[in-house]
């Protein structure tokens, strides 16, 4: 979602100089209404002056019209000051005449205290406040324990606490089988699988962990090497044999990769298939070793689908709910098998998804799988670049289950739209609290918590998208908007910079630039960026509203009239009464030339 620059506010900056330094006595009661509160866009560009406001009072002292005789320099503080006062009572008028007022705007030394989510919807703003503080817990484990649920959600009891148990539970890691495997110590190895093999099957201690137990391993050549290791002491191990499989289906899986079978070239076909007749055997011998090592079937079902064996895949499933009919991942493996593009249908995902729902009281675990069918349809959709349909599709699964792979294909697809950012990032921050290494989803949920003024926060969600993508400069982008807004001018600099490497990024870094200087006061940084922007974008109205800033700073009346005028000639988003304002401008601009000009 785009950061909001142009403000008719950051034109108006002329007739600072010229404001009273004090306000008069004025005839209104201040305890009578609520006062002007400072706009934050003024804030954020230090705007402060003195505007002259004309008030006609009736005989009960409540104000019937009201004027703005002389502006301090910026139409928002304007605006704001005579809203605000209209609310008052005054003395009783009813002469006719206009009763002056003289409102001062000034800055303190220091910022007022920044309060969270301060702006945030009432209904939303507890559960933002209770993820902020969920955020700082460590532990990804706790942390996704205690972040709050989404208000007003149907999610069955129990799902949420057992997704994060599933997502975050300790694993028996690559560095643990090593050090087993360095040691020979394959007794205690073989141990500690068979304990996690035997929580899928215990009711006070259920885990289905074993099945991430056995995906630690990557196809690199140190993982190969140590589960050859493994197997050549063990080769009667049923979880080195699954290992191994499980690295040789990842091959394979990448081989296929996910196009159509029409799609897909012979040769990427040929080697698919050459490697799934290797990894077939693997999980068939660990099966014959240990009958019930369930991610053996998971991966059967998952080779099947992608090489087209549909009896390897019926006894692979028929054997899996013999042992387990809940297990999860054999039904997200299931239902994926099911989708269209694997030779599936919809109804087929649905009607699975009914039989799922018998399940969820007794494992509310399931209830993730019972929204994959709109996953598929939304997925389809969001290629297809139909974010409007991905949106209508994927919006009531929020309801049932927090599956964070959707929503963070529901977050993207509502950024895209433009929606509400406050929906935006309370669906982003849910998917956040399931799976914190989502790439796209963690630029998006910055970007919102830097748009809605959260930019500390934001910093943590791109700082975590920039370890995942190093070499991506969205992520640094936003870190430079972000640390703009926290006024470390220094820092955001060097982001911005780099993100001019981007041609999508490259005009609103150079109006970054070119505002973050002028807003710090770093004149000839400005100028220097204001140059290149104008150079780059001469029809960009932005680019000579900053001009037209810079100038104000540097007291040049002529250029802030200069720009001023071409910014009238190239802004076409203005309205009757913006362009009114503008001109009004120009027209002091046009005196306070000429007076000095008399001097």
């Amino acid at each position: 979602m785009p950061r909001l620059y142009f403000n008719i506010a950051f034109l108006m900056g002329v007739m600072l100089a010229f404001a009273p330094a004090n306000a008069k006595a004025s005839a209104y009661d201040p305890d009578s209404c609520a006062q002007p509160v400072y706009p934050k866009s003024a804030l954020r560009s230090e705007q402060q002056g003195t505007v002259k406001l004309e008030f006609r009072i009736g005989a009960d002292g409540k104000v019937l019209e009201s004027r703005i005789a002389a502006s301090s320099g910026f139409p928002m503080l304007d605006i704001t000051a005579q809203r605000a006062l209209e609310g008052c009572t005054f003395k009783p008028g009813g002469d006719g005449k206009w009763t002056p007022v003289h409102y001062v705007w000034t800055l303190d030394d220091t910022a007022p205290p920044h309060v969270p989510f301060a702006k945030a919807p009432p209904a939303l703003r507890p559960f933002l406040l209770e993820a902020m503080q969920a955020d700082r817990i460590a532990d990804p484990l706790q942390r996704c324990l205690v972040f709050p649920d989404l208000p007003g959600n149907h999610w069955r009891a129990g799902m949420a606490a057992a997704y994060c148990q599933t997502k975050f539970e300790p694993v028996i890691s690559v560095v643990q089988m090593a050090a087993l495997v360095e040691r020979g110590a394959f007794d205690e190895l073989e141990a500690m699988f068979q304990r996690d093999l035997e929580r899928h099957f215990s009711k006070d201690n259920f885990s289905e962990v074993i099945h991430r137990d056995l995906t630690q391993m990557d196809t690199s050549d140190a993982h190969m090497k140590l589960v050859s290791r493994w197997l050549k002491a063990r080769p009667q191990s049923p979880f080195a044999n699954a290992m191994r499989a499980n690295q040789l289906h990842y091959m394979a899986s990448k081989a296929r990769g996910e196009k159509y079978i029409s799609e897909t070239p012979r040769e990427d076909i040929k080697r698919m298939s050459e490697l799934i007749a290797k990894a077939v055997p693997y999980n068939e011998k660990a099966l014959q070793l240990e009958p019930r090592l369930l991610p053996a079937l998971v991966g059967l079902l998952q080779m099947a689908r992608i090489d087209s064996r549909e009896q390897m895949a019926q006894e692979a499933f028929v054997r899996a709910g013999q042992l387990d009919p809940a297990c999860r991942e054999m039904a997200k493996a299931m239902m994926t098998s099911l989708e269209p593009r694997w030779g599936g249908s919809e109804q087929a995902m649905h009607a699975y998804a009914q039989h799922l729902a018998t399940l969820v009281a007794a494992r509310p675990l399931l209830g993730m799988a019972l929204v994959l069918p709109e996953g598929d349809q939304a997925d389809l959709l969001y290629k297809d670049e139909k974010y409007q349909q991905v949106i209508k599709v994927l919006e009531p699964t929020l309801d049932v289950a927090p599956h964070p792979d959707l929503l963070a294909l529901l977050g993207e697809s509502m950024m895209r739209e433009n929606a509400d950012p406050w929906r935006i990032l309370s669906v982003l921050l849910v998917a956040y609290r399931f799976d914190e290494a989502k790439f796209q989803a963690a630029v998006d949920r910055g970007a919102v918590m830097q748009q809605l003024g959260e930019a500390e926060w934001a910093l943590k969600s791109l700082q975590t998208a920039q370890k995942l993508e190093p070499e991506h400069l969205y992520p640094l982008f936003h870190m430079g908007r972000a640390y703009l807004d926290l006024k470390q001018y220094a820092l955001a600099e060097p982001l911005l910079l780099r993100a001019l490497g981007n041609t999508r990024l490259h005009q609103l870094a150079l109006l970054d630039l070119t505002s973050g200087a002028i807003d710090a006061r770093l004149l000839d940084k400005g100028q220097h960026y204001s140059d290149q922007f104008i150079k780059a974008y001469p029809k960009d109205s932005r680019a000579w509203s900053e001009r037209a800033r810079l100038n104000f700073r540097r007291n040049d009346a002529d250029g802030a009239r200069s720009a001023l005028v071409t910014f009238l000639k190239v802004a076409d988003h203005l309205s009757t009464q913006e362009i009114d304002r503008v001109e009004q401008q120009i027209k002091a601009l046009d005196k306070l030339i000429a007076s000095k000009q008399s001097q």
